[in-house]
Formats: structure tokens, sequence, C-alpha cells
């Protein structure tokens, strides 16, 4: 409870755009960049998580840069994004930080159509791009001739995954900040080991499976048309 009052604290500055707050706050505590709501908006109380400034709700999962993205705060949504916040990660309902930051249109009181494609532009540019080793070394190299940091962003990155308290992990080459239960999972998934026999076996019931009902149906619609109605009427 009190991790969800004060990253509701952090998230009515953002709301309010009081970047000094916003500043104060993320340097005493920096992990607000990253933690989720525990609790949010339901039918059953809702009046505790809507923000009467931008006219939204927030729900269980939202983070800091779900409610910046939704204000529309491109500034503070590079901070957090600086911050390693999750540019991909899913509240209850399966919203991302973009999908707030495409809310409202004309007519919405608190609609800003410049900031909005900040806003977006940051998320969408950061959603397709792939955080690797290679590309931060890329991003952070400051001149043709000047050396290259790839050997310093790997033991960066390497340090930080010893570090227990950092979530850091790496999926498909890509490096991401998970949750606890997510990383649990990706552990124990890690450790099932498929062999080829197993995904041939499995495609092979697969396709005799389709392959029967395609045959089935086929049979039927050329000598019992009138079944094959009545079975595809049934499924």
């Amino acid at each position: 409870m009190a991790r969800s009052a004060s990253l509701m604290d952090f998230l009515r500055a953002i709301v309010a755009d009081d970047a000094q707050a916003v500043s104060q706050l993320l340097a005493s505590s920096p992990d607000l960049a990253r933690v989720a709501l525990a609790e949010g908006a339901t039918r059953q109380g809702a009046a505790d998580y809507w923000f009467e400034p931008i006219g939204h709700y927030v729900y269980k999962g939202d983070t800091a840069l779900h409610v910046a993205a939704a204000a529309y705060r491109y500034e503070i949504v590079r901070k957090l994004i600086g911050s390693a916040a999750d540019v991909r990660a899913r509240n209850r309902r399966g919203a991302e930080p973009l999908h707030y930051a495409a809310d409202g249109g004309p007519g919405s009181p608190s609609w800003d159509p410049q900031a909005q494609a900040k806003t977006v532009a940051v998320l969408q540019v950061l959603n397709d791009f792939p955080i690797s080793r290679e590309n931060i070394a890329a991003l952070i190299h400051e001149s043709v001739d000047a050396p290259g940091s790839l050997e310093a962003v790997k033991a960066a990155v390497e340090a930080m995954q010893s570090e227990p308290a950092i979530p850091l992990s790496e999926l498909d080459g890509k490096l991401v900040f998970m949750s606890e239960k997510v990383s649990e999972i990706e552990d124990e998934r890690s450790r099932i080991n498929v062999s080829t026999n197993d995904v041939r076996r499995e495609l092979n019931t697969l396709l005799n499976e389709k392959l029967f009902t395609f045959l089935r149906e086929r049979t039927l619609a050329i000598f019992m048309p009138s079944q094959s109605s009545y079975l595809s009427a049934v499924n």
C-alpha cells in the first residue's frame, strides 16, 4: 500500500507537469520509473484513480510512463525512459504507454496535438528500436573517430545483470527490464528442453487433425451435400 501511495504521488506530479517534483521524487526513489500500480480503477471503486486534468483513469498495472504518455508530457516521458522505464509495460487491460499517448483528440479538454505528436513519436521510435548492447553503444558513440564503447557497454550490462535488485534480462538478443514474476516464468521456460522429435511429433499431430477435418468436409460436400450443410450449421 505504501508503494502504491508513493507512486500515486509521483503520478500526480506528472499530471501537474511539475518537473521539479518529478525530478526530486525520481532521484529519491529511482524505481518509481519502473514500478506498476498494484491496484487501480474498478467498477466498485474508480474515483480515487481519476485524474481530472487529463480526463483519464489509471488501472492496475499502469506505470508512470503510462500516465506521462496519457498527459502528453513528452519531456517526462524521455526522463522516465532514461531511468529504465519499460515502454512495453502493459496494464491489466493490456494497454501500453503508446496506447495512452494515442488517446484524446479534437474536443477533448486536455488535448494538445503538438504535445501528443511528440509523445507518440518518442514512444513509437523506442517501441520499434531493439535495445541491444550494440545499439546502445552506437547511440552513445560521440563521433566517427571516437573510440568504440561496446566493451564498456557490455561490462555495464553484465554488472547490472549480476545485481539482484535490477531486473534486467535478455530475450531474443534484446535487453528488457522484467518483473520478478515474468523473470521466474522465463527462467522456468529456459529449463524446458524441447527436442526436435517433440516438435516434429506435435506438428504431425496438428497436420493430421487439420487434414482429416478438411478431407471429411470435402467428402461430405461432394457425396452428401445435405449432411455437410447440417454439420456446418451444428459446428
